[in-house]
């Protein structure tokens, strides 16, 4: 009896340490998978933040202002402990205020050990990172002397005189013996290669294009003019034709003022008063409509018009003081010069800006422009420009900057038209760039290459990996 019960209590502890060894040897088993299910899941991870710090490196080497969308890098393990993964980094830019760039990289890691619901695919973990670059430091269109985006088949020739920085995005076609003074550079090539332009500030070709921005939402934002002719749907757009006429009041600085009216100037037929702006050395004011803005006067104070049509200048439009030219420090021998702007400078400052174009209008003979000149997507172009005048010389005395999408006619070289005398204005100069009082109020501006940081960055979160669901 004694015998049968000790064989039961030997076959008792078996069952029982049996039991206990397959429970543990499970558990085992749940551990092992747990820590491959979790490795996986960091490989991942690394390797998506990898491909983001390889993206980003590769930005060193072009860290331009406008990237079309396309691979950065990528990568593919076919062996070694990153053996069925994969990455990829994409950059692409978005338009903001101003544009921005978006580096996404996205990593595909394909477990073996796992598969999916059915059991009938590997399981494939993703992970993926975007992060956001900004640049640290906007230019003002203004700091161009001249800028285009497209030149067309425009030669500049003998007797074309530039100041300040020109550049083109497009080829620039030199004949004979044009003198510029700034740096000029271009996108594409100088056409001939070999040409007589005199460049006293040195030239560069094949440097990267400088995108124009895509609407005037800042400019239509920042408008201080009073509402004309509401639309219902955009409650802060001027939807009627404006005209503009600048006042310098006394002969002091900071009692200028501007006059907005419809239908005509004030003083014509058919001119209503609906808006009168006070304009001072340091105000920051914006006319904006949606329609066609007249302009002309004298201006004292700080401002920028802004159409989201055409803006005409139908005069002399000037300021009450004129800028004055800058100063060359050479300082010591050893240092470089430095540049710094003449004592008592004004500070009157417009800005003219034309979604389409900023027109002479037909009629106007010879005409001063003090300001910035830009045309998003159209010319600075003049009615007359294939008008005979002779013997009567007409020209055009620009104190500024024009920046235009197309380069527009303003005269032609048998005499038709307006002559060109145009000065950039040293206040403008990119050496003063970062003083807001430098450009125009809200004048468009481009972001500066090569001067990125990282705004966000973004992990999309892992789904959990539970490795018993698909063993």
């Amino acid at each position: 009896m004694g015998g049968k019960a000790s064989l039961i209590l030997v076959l008792g502890f078996a069952v029982i340490f049996g039991y206990i060894n397959l429970n543990i040897t499970k558990l085992t088993t749940k551990a092992v998978e747990n820590m491959v299910g979790y490795n996986q899941v960091a490989l991942s991870r690394n390797i998506a933040s990898a491909g983001a710090h390889a993206g980003m490196a590769q930005l060193m080497y072009k860290p331009y202002p406008h990237h079309p969308k396309r691979v950065l890098t990528s990568g593919n393990f076919t062996d070694g402990s990153f053996r069925g993964c994969n990455f990829i980094v994409t950059i692409d830019s978005i338009a903001l205020p101003r544009p921005h760039l978006i580096v996404k990289s996205v990593s595909n890691c394909t477990t073996y050990l796992f598969h999916d619901a059915a059991r009938t695919q590997p399981y494939v973990i993703q992970d993926e990172i975007t992060i956001l670059l900004d640049y640290d430091k906007n230019f003002s269109f203004a700091s161009f002397g001249w800028m285009s985006q497209q030149e067309g088949n425009v030669f500049f020739t003998s007797g074309d005189t530039l100041w300040g920085r020109v550049h083109s995005n497009d080829n620039i076609h030199i004949d004979k013996s044009p003198v510029f003074h700034g740096k000029v550079t271009t996108s594409h090539r100088f056409d001939p290669k070999k040409n007589k332009g005199i460049f006293l500030g040195n030239k560069e070709q094949g440097v990267a294009e400088i995108p124009f921005p895509t609407d005037l939402s800042e400019l239509q934002a920042n408008a201080t003019n009073a509402t004309v002719g509401l639309d219902p749907a955009h409650t802060n757009t001027r939807t009627s034709i404006l005209y503009v006429e600048l006042n310098p009041g006394s002969s002091a600085s900071d009692d200028g003022y501007a006059i907005i009216s419809t239908g005509n100037f004030m003083g014509n037929a058919g001119a209503v008063k609906v808006d009168s702006i006070k304009l001072s050395d340091y105000s920051n004011n914006v006319i904006y409509s949606t329609q066609d803005i007249h302009i002309k006067g004298v201006l004292d104070g700080r401002l920028s018009v802004a159409s989201n049509d055409d803006v005409l200048v139908e005069g002399n439009t000037v300021y009450e003081n004129y800028p004055d030219a800058y100063n060359e420090d050479p300082g010591l021998a050893l240092e470089p010069p430095q540049l710094t702007l003449a004592q008592n400078q004004t500070k009157d400052m417009l800005g003219l800006v034309g979604r389409d174009d900023v027109i002479i209008p037909s009629g106007k003979g010879s005409i001063a422009i003090h300001g910035a000149v830009f045309a998003k997507d159209g010319s600075f172009t003049a009615q007359d420009w294939n008008v005979s005048h002779n013997p009567v010389e007409w020209r055009i005395n620009l104190i500024g900057s024009i920046c235009q999408n197309t380069r527009g006619a303003v005269g032609q070289t048998n005499g038709n038209g307006y002559k060109k005398s145009y000065r950039f204005d040293p206040r403008f100069d990119e050496n003063f760039a970062d003083d807001e009082n430098m450009h125009p109020p809200s004048f468009p501006s481009y972001p500066q290459a090569g001067s990125l940081y990282v705004r966000n960055w973004w992990e999309k979160p892992t789904e959990p990996l539970i490795v018993q669901k698909y063993y």
